[in-house]
């Protein structure tokens, strides 16, 4: 990451921005902005922003027009990615997931110029979570992004099955040691390119330097059709995202179904778009969690296979 790129797109932009709405910067101070961020604490939501956020955001729209939030929203961007060789220095983070951060940083400003009218705006998803990247609430790591304090929710419980309820309780009372906190994972589009097994096993190991680096984590956790055991017939290829938890300490448990396909389970693949519409396919929904000492030994065991 070049400190004096960052410098220069941060005078263009802050330029751009003087010329046309000179108080503007004056009115809606982009360090009272961020400050307004990091004071969010809520477990995961990397995508609910404090209230005190959405209405400056809402205040600077108004002030001006949603295209100069959009390039206000570059601006903090900048300004993040500018001020994270000291935001990080309090957490513990791995060299490996350091370069990946740079490399985050490198294509959140690369795409600057090049995205479609909206693409910064608090309504798109892919916005806030490269704004999370950058105030360090989401870390890349490989083809996911982990979200760095989240938590289990309750409501898993809330089925009318006693066994289930039995399986669950024992197992998060006894193998992960409670809810929160844990590390979350969130597909991102620029990372699909590094989902395949070798980008996966390497993501788990880069989650077990995290885990060994922050004790106080319980594990890491995803809600996903990615551990849908129809995978293992309707897209093999697929089955490792559920059996290498599942053969090494994790608990798989069903959510819900996805009816809609709204989870992006189609979105890449003809032969489950086809069985969706013949209506041969409904993705279901299941959580994977997997305790911090299983993923550890996991990791421990591979990198002994590879020495």
């Amino acid at each position: 990451m070049e400190t004096s790129k960052i410098e220069e797109m941060k005078e263009d932009v802050t330029i751009e921005i003087r010329q046309a709405w000179p108080d503007l910067l004056a009115l809606f101070p982009v360090g009272r902005y961020i400050a307004l961020l990091d004071t969010q604490t809520s477990c995961g939501n990397y995508n609910k922003l404090p209230p005190a956020v959405l209405d400056h955001a809402r205040r600077l729209s108004e002030h001006a027009s949603p295209d100069w939030l959009e390039k206000y929203h570059q601006l903090v961007l900048l300004t993040l990615i500018s001020q994270f060789p000291l935001r990080h220095v309090d957490k513990k983070i791995p060299a490996t997931i350091i370069e990946l951060f740079n490399v985050e940083f490198n294509r959140i400003m690369a795409e600057m110029g090049t995205t479609r009218k909206g693409h910064y705006l608090v309504a798109c998803d892919y916005f806030l979570k490269d704004l999370a990247i950058s105030r360090l609430k989401l870390y890349p790591c490989g083809p996911i992004l982990l979200d760095e304090f989240s938590g289990i929710p309750k409501r898993i419980f809330f089925k009318p099955d006693l066994h289930r309820l039995w399986r669950l309780t024992w197992f998060f009372l006894i193998r992960l040691h409670g809810f929160r906190p844990c590390y979350e994972m969130h597909m991102h589009a620029p990372l699909r390119k590094n989902f395949d097994l070798e980008g996966w096993i390497d993501c788990n190991l880069k989650i077990a330097e995290l885990l060994k680096m922050n004790p106080k984590i319980r594990g890491v956790f995803c809600g996903s059709w990615w551990y849908d055991p129809q995978l293992e017939k309707i897209s093999p290829r697929l089955s490792y995202l559920r059996t290498l938890p599942a053969r090494n300490g994790a608990l798989l448990f069903h959510l819900t179904q996805d009816t809609s396909a709204a989870t992006g389970s189609i979105e890449h693949s003809g032969t489950r778009r086809r069985l969706f519409n013949a209506g041969r396919y409904i993705p279901e929904i299941y959580m994977m969690a997997w305790p911090r000492d299983d993923l550890i030994a996991w990791a421990d065991r591979q990198l002994a296979m590879a020495s």
